[in-house]
């Protein structure tokens, strides 16, 4: 696979900045703007060849950055041969230039060079092999500025259904970011585009040709991502990256460890936790409005289920339970459980009607839908990821996916459902630098042996779920510490809906209010307002005023408004914190039914969430994950008035 960056602009908005210098070698921080994204292309080891394409006037100036950098094997400078903006190729006849210059017959990757992003390219290029020819889109959160951009609407299979460039109406704000995914058999096609006479200047007109030729899908992307089109959004951009460098050199020596541990799906909390959800969704299918919360309680060839709800129509418990079981892997009662032959028993009563009467509207002391029940809750964000999540929970959880699927794919037909796994990450001046230590336990047959077992899962998991830039000779791994790990499941331990509330979240990294999710309807705040309060934490800080962040929601049962909601952003904000929650009272919706009615959680959409983890996760249930409101907060705080200030003087 190749990787096209378009450098060949002259970038006249930026005048004088850009006058005798090319835009994308314009510092950010410490570094020009195209180095963040080339270390963004180093990351992905399908890509084995880069072409910068520029003009005659900026060649030098490029040649002699990747001299600097020592890439010229990796990453090849094309002078297009044009002088001025008159005369220019434009970004389609680059591409095209490219393409006939290097005589290109692969998949490429084409990224505008201007383009400063923080989401997880990797991901990106996994959904373009995939899908096939792709664009990465941003959600703007704000009809009015998507009219200077590329807009998308999508099916609800990811199909770019509609590719509208700089429209004055804008159907919604969600934008091509100037990330794209061409296979070879479409790079093909541009030659014919361009003899149709297609305009050669801005990449959205080929996408939007390519939508009317057939199948081309977006993947939206989550992050901070700023196009650096004029100098109002460079001087944005750059101080917020001069006050992170600023604050790691404060920091400079300071080192820590942290762990974080995530469970498999055949783990015996887990399982009840799968069974609860398998219920709750079971019962919102047939009925949207239901009130649900239910707990389990797993012991060796035993599922109890006891909970109240009330519901329209009634579910069988029994068969929920048992096809749960089946999915998760426990098929024989020699693996210590079988759903075949697994007792069910069920105690369901109908909610309690004093708890009923503050929950429904118009009934109680208040008229709105109140909260089911007092608490607080936490919600948590941090740059350490793509996934604006903890990098130790994070690769906590990929190994525990990568077990999952080679026990499913029988690939290791030796592993049983039952896993743990642990990861400590190093830290340096807050920074995560390496992974100092590995932990995975996990159940298997008896007669596989201990050292395969260990090579295996250090070949064909670790390594392939752990970025290898984080592994050294340093790094420890522990594989099956205790040597052996036949006896699982429930026939181990006993099994507890709620067990895991940490291993849920965000892995010990930020606070927890107690309260879990599993078996409980969206009414129950214990669950929605800690979806909200992510939802609200991740958005603060994909839109640039923290580098973390985390939101605190109190409620009182009956009551809809939250009685507190409190930010700490850990010394890491750009603006007051009593600004920040100025603006999410403003633009976030924080009683039940606005969370509920804004996230769309009164969908069987909840078994999936009690997998693998409830946050940093794609796809369209996982509606919490948004950060559509990024940029309107962004817009509206005092560090985008003081950047207009800057750039008016």
């Amino acid at each position: 696979m190749k990787a096209i960056i378009l450098a060949a602009g002259y970038a006249k908005r930026l005048y004088p900045l850009t006058e005798h210098r090319a835009k994308p070698l314009l510092p950010i921080g410490n570094r020009p703007i195209i180095d963040y994204i080339l270390s963004s292309i180093q990351s992905i080891s399908e890509i084995d060849q880069v072409y910068v394409v520029t003009n005659a006037k900026f060649y030098p100036q490029f040649c002699e950055w990747i001299r600097s950098l020592g890439l010229e094997h990796f990453c090849k400078i094309l002078n297009d041969g044009t002088s001025d903006n008159e005369t220019r190729l434009g970004a389609i006849g680059d591409i095209s230039f490219v393409i006939a210059c290097e005589k290109l017959d692969d998949d490429v990757l084409i990224l505008a060079g201007d383009n400063l992003f923080e989401f997880n390219l990797k991901d990106f290029v996994s959904f373009f092999k995939l899908k096939g020819t792709s664009l990465a889109c941003f959600d703007l959160g704000d009809v009015k500025l998507a009219t200077q951009y590329g807009v998308i609407a999508l099916d609800r299979d990811g199909r770019i259904i509609k590719f509208l460039e700089k429209p004055k109406n804008p159907p919604n704000s969600l934008i091509s970011t100037g990330v794209y995914g061409y296979t070879r058999s479409d790079l093909a096609k541009v030659s014919s585009y361009l003899k149709e006479g297609g305009s050669q200047d801005a990449p959205g007109h080929l996408i939007e040709w390519f939508s009317k030729q057939g199948r081309v899908f977006g993947f939206v992307v989550q992050g901070l991502w700023f196009d650096i089109g004029d100098l109002k959004s460079y001087e944005g951009a750059n101080e917020l990256y001069r006050k992170r460098l600023l604050r790691r050199k404060n920091k400079m020596g300071e080192k820590k460890l942290f762990t974080s541990e995530a469970v498999s799906m055949g783990h015996p909390d887990k399982m009840a936790d799968q069974i609860s959800d398998a219920i709750l969704d079971a019962y919102l299918e047939k009925d949207p409005m239901a009130r649900v919360a239910v707990e389990t309680l797993l012991s060796t060839g035993r599922a109890i289920v006891a909970g109240q709800v009330t519901a329209k129509q009634n579910i069988s418990v029994e068969n929920v339970v048992r096809q749960t079981v089946k999915e998760i892997g426990y098929a024989d009662e020699a693996v210590g459980f079988d759903y075949k032959t697994c007792q069910v028993l069920a105690f369901i009563d109908r909610q309690s009607p004093d708890i009923a009467q503050g929950v429904n509207e118009g009934e109680g002391l208040h008229k709105e839908m109140g909260a089911g029940d007092q608490g607080m809750m936490f919600g948590y964000a941090c740059r350490e990821t793509a996934e604006l999540m903890p990098l130790p929970i994070v690769l906590s959880w990929r190994l525990i996916e990568r077990l999952t699927l080679l026990r499913q794919k029988g690939v290791l037909p030796y592993l049983r459902p039952d896993a743990k796994s642990q990861v400590t990450v190093e830290y340096e001046d807050n920074e995560p630098v390496r992974v100092h230590t590995i932990v995975i336990s996990t159940q298997h047959n008896p007669e596989v042996a201990h050292e395969t077992l260990q090579k295996d899962v250090i070949e064909k998991v670790i390594k392939e779920a752990v970025p290898a830039h984080l592994l050294d000779a340093k790094t420890i791994f522990h594989v099956n510490p205790t040597g052996r790990f036949v006896v699982g499941g429930p026939l181990g331990d006993t099994g507890l809906t709620g067990r895991k509330i940490i291993v849920d979240t965000y892995g010990g990294m930020g606070r927890h209010g107690g309260g879990c999710f599993s078996g409980k309807d969206p009414t129950k705040v214990d669950r929605s307002a800690q979806y909200a309060a992510r939802y609200v934490a991740k958005n603060v800080v994909a839109s640039g005023l923290a580098d973390r962040c985390e939101v605190q929601l109190a409620y009182a049962i009956g009551v809809a408004e939250p009685v507190s909601i409190s930010v700490d952003c850990f010394g890491s904000a750009f603006v007051p914190e009593a600004e920040i929650v100025k603006l999410i009272r403003k633009h976030f919706k924080l009683t039940p039914k606005g969370i509920i009615d804004s996230l769309d959680l009164r969908k069987p959409i909840y078994k999936e969430t009690a997998r693998f983890g409830h946050f940093g996760r794609s796809g369209p249930g996982y509606t919490w994950e948004k950060t559509d409101k990024a940029q309107i907060l962004r817009q509206e705080s005092s560090l985008a008035s003081r950047v207009a200030e800057e750039v008016a003087r």
